[in-house]
């Protein structure tokens, strides 16, 4: 990393202090020089375009976070304590079920019920709240398709100008000077193919990220409606005992929703960014790939054939090296943010694995329960004793799971906030990160302007 920071220091050094030389150029090569400018002040205008696309696509709902979480919260406290009260009371009288407190079952039942309304209505809450700001950045024409089309119409922008470099190019006499001149034209256009490949990425996580959201709220509403009708079945059953069976049958079919939600969620992300890359490269006619490497490698290649090159005027070949490093030095900071990023990325896929692991480790300790209370319906309805002793055992799990949920969520969100603390503190948060890539970005155009003068 030092060596990295070291390096791009240098380049710095290197870029400012070379003189602008615009004298002693041919008619041809001024015009060269004016292409080259401008494919390469469109580039940095496309990246500073879709890089405001990646803050405005990627910034929450205000008050997401807090509210889902409280939310959360409420419904799996209130789920615990529903399971504290059926656990106790049925645990005091496994041998006298007759002395099961009926009021108590109802109270208890009531708030599992308001438990899993706090449950379904968060995620109907943040999926509302989804398709609202869906339709507000169509309103404000920053939605990820009016975006591919702006990138798309500036691609061509820079297309154009490259053709008409390269028209130009063409009409000179210097067979090496030719060379030299399509080497460069070859690194504008990696660097154009770098811009269209990262904004891919962006189109493609915004595109899926939501929609995977979303398959997570749907899934988590539908759970939550199966509990809800359950606990309802449950309340009749009270007066009604051959309900339970349908009671446990519907929540099993819940618990399925609540198991597969956080894993299809995440497994939909990945598949649906996929297929969007794909899409765009196909609607671009593109192919899309990182040409870093092969970038650099040209990059140092064309410097050093420039350096012993008399086949240009000389202050052509001092403006060609000039950009060189000034690109040499963008590529430094561009492995700089993905360096920090990249930590971040591995940091988002641990708290998701977590969660796939987690999310239906917890529904399955409900899904032993309303096993448990299935058997107990049915092969027990006439054996009280056994029926109880069973719907004792079957509390366990999920009072575990609520127990555990609840602790977790904390612990989560606690550490959650520590870490965009320590992000904030190092200048390391998205926003942070993006500021100085415009800050980049214009310390590039003022030299570019300088080189053209």
């Amino acid at each position: 990393m030092f060596k990295s920071l070291f390096l791009c220091l240098l380049l710095a050094i290197r870029f400012c202090a070379l003189p602008a030389q615009a004298s002693a150029f041919s008619e041809k090569e001024e015009q060269i020089e004016h292409y080259t400018t401008q494919i390469l002040l469109k580039e940095i205008d496309l990246e500073r375009f879709y890089n405001k696309y990646r803050l405005f696509a990627s910034k929450d709902p205000k008050y997401r976070y807090f509210r889902y979480f409280l939310l959360q919260q409420a419904s799996a406290g209130l789920i615990l304590g529903s399971y504290i009260g059926s656990c106790s009371d049925l645990g005091r009288n496994l041998t006298t079920p007759d002395r099961i407190s009926r009021p108590l079952a109802e109270r208890t039942t009531k708030i599992g019920f308001l438990a899993v309304v706090f449950q379904g209505g968060s995620s109907a809450l943040e999926l509302a709240s989804n398709i609202s700001t869906t339709v507000k950045h169509k309103i404000k024409k920053m939605d990820p398709k009016t975006a591919a089309k702006n990138v798309h119409s500036r691609l061509n922008e820079i297309d154009l100008l490259i053709e008409q470099r390269n028209m130009v190019i063409a009409q000179l006499d210097s067979k090496e000077g030719i060379e030299i001149l399509q080497a460069e034209g070859r690194i504008l256009k990696y660097f154009r193919d770098w811009c269209l490949n990262e904004f891919a990425d962006i189109y493609a996580d915004a595109k899926s990220y939501q929609a995977s959201n979303n398959v997570y709220y749907v899934l988590d509403i539908a759970s939550a409606t199966l509990y809800g009708a359950s606990y309802l079945i449950s309340l009749r059953a009270l007066d009604k005992p051959h309900l339970f069976n349908p009671s446990a049958k519907v929540g099993i079919v819940g618990d399925g929703f609540g198991i597969v939600s956080a894993p299809l969620s995440s497994w939909s992300y990945n598949q649906l960014y996929n297929l969007h890359r794909k899409k765009l490269g196909v609607k671009f006619k593109e192919k899309l790939y990182d040409p870093e490497q092969i970038a650099k490698s040209e990059i140092a290649g064309l410097k050093a054939k420039v350096e012993k090159s008399t086949a240009l005027s000389q202050p052509l070949l001092d403006n060609i090296h000039a950009r060189l490093s000034l690109i040499d030095f963008w590529s430094c900071e561009y492995d700089d943010y993905i360096a920090k990023t990249t930590i971040e990325d591995r940091r988002f896929q641990k708290v998701a694995l977590q969660s796939n692991i987690s999310g239906p480790l917890i529904s399955s300790t409900f899904l032993a329960q309303d096993v448990m209370s299935l058997v107990a319906a049915n092969s027990f309805k006439n054996s009280p004793m056994k029926a109880t002793t069973l719907g004792f055992i079957s509390t366990i799990p999920p009072l575990v799971g609520s127990g555990v949920s609840l602790l977790l969520t904390s612990y989560w969100a606690a550490d959650e906030g520590i870490h965009q603390h320590i992000l904030k503190k190092k200048g390391h948060t998205t926003e942070q990160l993006i500021a100085k890539r415009f800050a980049t970005l214009g310390e590039m155009e003022s030299k570019l302007q300088q080189i053209e003068k």
